[in-house]
């Protein structure tokens, strides 16, 4: 055999042994597309009020779960997926700030879900700007410092499932994962920050059911989520399950638009429905817009007949006489509910979502809401409680909210990857602009021409960080722009991506940072942190986009200078708009010291890693 041979045959057997979690092209096995936040109800009032725990469709697996950390992924039990693998749970005390290691004798314990592990007592939390937490080395890892979480959890399948679809839904929370049903292997997803979702029908049976979970705090994804931020582990958001019967309502994507006048609103929506079955299905879907009152402004139906295994659309369209128009200052919301019937006109299924009757423009080079320019007083974001990690709950995303409104903050950044769900329905209802950004940074590896984004290998995990992105939170009125992600370089990848997500949603500009060039991939010159001089020769241009900076006047810490002369340029300026404050919180975790004095630590102070 030829040397070349020899070679083209040793790299052929690496490309098929390499791990999922070292090759940039696999990072979703099995995994369902992404599609908008909704749960089925079997009530159209129970759609109406849209609570998860009232739908007999809906089971949550927040908990504590079975959990074994190692310090490294070639440790990892083995087996531990399996039915007749269990270790007894030894009860473990530890205090915060302290590390908790096991050492594969100590046997299991208890981890909430969601939850990190930093801050329940297993590894180190880390804070990092730019950088991995080990050396770049893309698709690799440091496999002698890779954290690795084995979960197991028991849940049980009611009676009244029998027959139906099941999914499990993981809002997010974790790096990368593969995940067992009763010891069969489900599928495998990377991107901490969108969901995943597997349809887990043919692995489940009535009554008890074993899910376990590999979760890795490090994989080449880590590569694209290099975040300014607390680098953690485990999972952080929401879990749950949702059954559908054999049609159901796949996926939906509203359009509540303005007409010219900004005067009626023009409504339209694509609605897709999923047939499982093995036989045709004859169904009527109904479309009805209630005002705040109860009052319908909005009522068609239509007839679909979805083949076979197949899915199917229905297009819906019409105008609603002088709405209510949402916007920051006035969210005013409508409610729309979908209900898909069988041909006896009986309720398979019933979902709803909020919407708001507004339209965003970009004309003469200026962002408009409604016909009118808005100054945007924004700051970022990151998903972050002081006490819990990146584990946020209602009490603090409203306590956001309030101050938010109190300071006159009308815009937020969510910086620098899609927060979970919750924070969209509540920025929709109190009324907050978002620009939502895609879970995607490798600030680490520079913004030259090696960096990944501009790698064949890499092209599909960057498409599928802003499908994913777009897909869930197409229709929330408070989303007035979408973000292709934050400090990536402007690589091949993210002119796919903005031609991508122009094509799929035509009514909300798309935004990037790095294409600071004037580049064409991006409707808003969005730039960081400019020099002052550079912002002065910009106020007088006339730029032909808006100028809205993503990042500036640094605020972590003792800063915020010049503030004042910021926002006297900006009101004078045509293209100015505002900008985001770097950022909505100090990321401190409470510790100890060595003379036992509590005292509020930076994640350098934790791991002598220096930002």
């Amino acid at each position: 055999m030829s040397l070349l041979l020899t070679c083209l045959s040793i790299a052929g057997v690496y490309a098929q042994t390499k791990p999922d979690w070292e090759n940039p092209e696999v990072f979703a096995i099995n995994k369902e597309n992404t599609r908008a936040t909704s749960l089925p109800y079997a009530t159209e009032a129970q759609a109406l009020q849209n609570e998860y725990k009232t739908s007999p469709y809906y089971q949550s697996l927040n908990g504590n779960w079975q959990f074994y950390w190692v310090a490294k992924v070639a440790d990892v039990p083995v087996n531990f997926f399996e039915e007749n693998n269990y270790s007894p749970i030894t009860t473990r005390s530890w205090k915060k700030g302290q590390q908790n290691l096991i050492d594969g004798k100590s046997g299991w314990t208890q981890m909430p879900v969601p939850g990190n592990w930093e801050f329940n007592g297993f590894g180190i939390p880390m804070y990092v700007n730019t950088g991995f937490g080990f050396p770049k080395n893309p698709p690799f890892i440091n496999k002698d410092d890779s954290p690795t979480g084995a979960y197991r959890y028991q849940f049980d399948i009611p009676q009244s499932w029998d027959g139906r679809k099941v999914f499990l839904h993981f809002e997010g929370g974790t790096n990368s994962m593969y995940v067992w049903i009763n010891g069969k292997k489900v599928g495998y997803t990377e991107n901490a920050k969108s969901p995943a979702e597997f349809d887990i029908t043919p692995y489940i049976r009535t009554g008890k059911n074993l899910l376990a979970c590999e979760v890795h705090k490090f994989s080449d994804g880590t590569y694209l989520e290099d975040q300014d931020m607390w680098r953690l582990g485990g999972i952080n958001r929401n879990v749950y399950l949702y059954s559908t019967a054999p049609t159901r309502i796949l996926d939906f994507f509203s359009h509540a638009d303005l007409d010219a006048a900004y005067k009626n609103g023009l409504f339209s929506m694509d609605v897709k429905i999923k047939n499982y079955s093995n036989n045709a299905a004859a169904q009527t879907v109904e479309v009805t817009i209630f005002e705040k009152a109860g009052k319908k402004v909005f009522a068609q139906n239509k007839k679909i007949t979805v083949p076979a295994g197949a899915t199917d659309s229905l297009w819906f369209e019409g105008v609603v006489k002088t709405p209510l128009q949402w916007t920051a200052e006035t969210p005013d919301l409508y409610n729309m509910l979908i209900t898909l019937k069988d041909d006896q006109n009986h309720i398979i299924e019933a979902t709803s979502h909020k919407i708001g009757f507004r339209k965003v423009e970009i004309k003469d080079g200026q962002v408009l809401i409604n016909g009118k320019k808005v100054l945007f007083k924004g700051v970022n974001l990151h998903e972050f409680n002081t006490n819990t990690g990146q584990v946020v709950d209602s009490a603090v995303m409203l306590r956001n909210i309030r101050l938010f409104k109190e300071l006159n903050i009308n815009a937020v950044r969510t910086s620098h990857y899609p927060q979970q769900p919750l924070w969209y329905k509540l920025c929709d209802e109190y009324g907050i602009y978002l620009v939502d950004e895609t879970n995607l940074e490798s600030h680490g590896l520079g913004y030259g021409t090696d960096n990944v984004s501009n790698f064949p290998e890499w092209q599909a995990a960057h498409l599928d960080r802003v499908k994913r992105l777009i897909e869930r939170d197409k229709n929330h009125a408070s989303v007035i722009f979408w973000s292709l992600g934050n400090e990536a370089s402007n690589g091949k990848a993210f002119f796919t991506m903005y031609d991508w997500a122009k094509a799929r949603d035509k009514s909300r500009p798309v935004q990037y940072e790095q294409a600071y060039q004037r580049d064409r991939n991006t409707d808003i010159i969005c730039h960081m942190y400019p020099s002052w001089e550079s912002m002065k020769r910009d106020a007088v241009k006339d730029l032909k986009r808006p100028y809205i900076m993503c990042e500036y006047a640094h605020a972590m810490g003792n800063s915020m200078g010049n503030f004042q002369d910021y926002w006297d340029l900006m009101r004078t300026s045509k293209n100015m708009q505002g900008g985001f404050i770097w950022e909505w919180y100090n990321h401190g975790y409470k510790t100890m010291d060595e003379q036992g004095r509590e005292y509020w630590a930076y994640g350098g102070d934790l791991r002598g890693i220096t930002s």
